[in-house]
């Protein structure tokens, strides 16, 4: 079982939506999620696998980008 730390936003509308499939496909694989946008000591929870925005708060850890993170600033004038 992967131990996988998620935040809010990428959790809920992209990866657990995908798991059914991914499930199907490989149905001994095993997970045990925790979604916050809190930032969690990953060593320390013993978490596999984790999926953030932004910086990474310890240079121990290594990470791969898996999609551009795009923002746009919209404002109105009322």
């Amino acid at each position: 079982m992967a131990r996988v730390s998620l935040r809010v936003a990428t959790g809920t509308t992209i990866i657990i939506p995908a798991l059914p499939r991914l499930l199907l496909r490989y149905p001994d694989l095993g997970f045990d999620i925790s979604v916050t946008d809190e930032r969690v000591d990953l060593v320390s929870n013993n978490n596999e696998v984790a999926i953030w925005a932004g910086d990474i708060p310890d240079t121990e850890l290594v990470a791969r980008p898996i999609s551009p993170n795009r923002r746009i600033v919209c404002g109105s004038p009322e």
